[in-house]
């Protein structure tokens, strides 16, 4: 538990400068002093904030010019960018969850990383299947990356996952058994429809909003020919399954209401407090994709930063899907001793005696040569191995 029973967060909710490392990483350093100065004690960033999710990939997945920019402006761990910004956390004194595009060798990760008020990274992780389209270009995370919940000092377990890494429940699960006390849920923007209806879609992102009244909001805003467009059969020929709803309802249902309901649940699930992290996107950041009038990140917005408490209850305001600005909240610890006194679902409320996960936490290496530990070390793996299925 935290050696403080009130934590003060913030949760960002900024545009990146699109595209571009060495000015991102600016505006990280500034947001990190800005919600020092507000005495918060953590300050956390969305999905791939630097340098910025790369929504193209939904509108046209091969784009030499864009993806050679990107990974050319995407963040390496050994780098004086980095360094920036652990330098940055220790002189405000302020713990970091930072999401970022990871470029290891030219090949790029969907990455997190947590760094202590002493500007030192204690977790790295990488997404463990890029979703969809993503996977054009991103590689997945290897074993080590389940092991992502750390004890931050002065702050309690902070943990956290990407996007529809919620999605996964054994994933979650797995999160969940780390005993994370704050989690930090990872998202892009989710888009907006059309101006005029910014604070409508806002609320009706979260689980609180009414899907009939969203559906005829989104509706209005935008004809339904131009989804049509893009969502019709000759772009998608196979449907897998008959659905009762039209794809404007589909599309509203998974995207604006989707994170929202995912992060929410993992707070009720996990008994945890919840960041759930959301960058905007502007005028400027759709020219930047090119993707202007697109039904996926063609429309200004996509911010929906929260603070959801460990009962699911939303503890903070929307500050309105195209604002920037930080989500500020106190998180009483002591709330979590008093929720998981009913229910604790990897501990108390528990079979393990009758369904149990496994997991592979390893590092997979690329190429494993014999002189590196010989037979010795390949019984000490066995060995690690049998251990993390409970066979020692």
């Amino acid at each position: 538990m935290s050696k403080s029973s009130i934590v003060k967060v913030a949760v960002t909710q900024h545009e990146p400068v699109w595209f571009d490392l060495t000015a991102t990483v600016d505006k990280t350093c500034k947001l990190i002093a800005e919600a020092a100065r507000e005495d918060a004690k953590l300050v956390v960033f969305p999905e791939v904030w630097i340098p910025g999710y790369p929504a193209w990939i939904w509108q046209r997945p091969m784009d030499v010019e864009l993806g050679t920019k990107y990974v050319k402006n995407s963040l390496s761990y050994d780098s004086p960018e980095m360094a920036r910004i652990c330098t940055a956390a220790r002189t405000a004194r302020i713990a970091v969850v930072l999401g970022f595009s990871e470029n290891d060798h030219n090949s790029l990760y969907i990455a997190q990383c947590i760094i202590n008020a002493s500007g030192t990274i204690v977790m790295k992780r990488r997404k463990i299947k890029p979703t969809h389209m993503e996977r054009t270009v991103y590689g997945d995370g290897d074993g080590t990356s389940l092991n992502n919940v750390v004890e931050v000092e002065g702050i309690g377990r902070v943990g956290g996952l990407n996007c529809w890494e919620h999605m996964q429940p054994l994933l979650k699960y797995h999160t969940n058994s780390q005993h994370e006390e704050i989690h930090v849920a990872a998202w892009p923007p989710m888009h907006l429809a059309e101006k005029g209806v910014e604070s409508k879609v806002a609320w009706g992102m979260s689980s609180e909003g009414m899907y009939d009244s969203l559906v005829a909001n989104t509706q209005a805003a935008i004809p339904f020919s131009r989804f049509q467009d893009s969502f019709s059969s000759a772009n998608f020929p196979l449907r897998l399954y008959p659905s009762p709803l039209s794809h404007i309802e589909e599309l509203t249902n998974l995207l604006f209401q989707g994170a929202s309901a995912l992060s929410r649940v993992h707070a009720i699930e996990a008994s945890t407090f919840v960041l759930c992290c959301h960058p905007t996107i502007s005028t400027a950041g759709i020219t930047a994709h090119r993707v202007e009038g697109n039904p996926l990140f063609g429309h200004i917005g996509g911010g929906d930063s929260a603070v959801y408490g460990p009962d699911g209850r939303r503890m903070t305001e929307p500050l309105g899907m195209d604002v920037e600005g930080f989500v500020f909240a106190d998180l009483d610890m002591d709330e979590l001793i008093s929720i998981r006194l009913f229910a604790d679902a990897v501990g108390h409320y528990s079979r393990p005696d009758l369904l149990w996960l496994g997991a592979d936490t390893r590092e997979k290496k690329h190429v494993k040569r014999e002189g590196d530990g010989g037979s010795a070390g390949r019984e000490k793996e066995k060995l690690a191995l049998e251990e993390d299925k409970g066979e020692v």
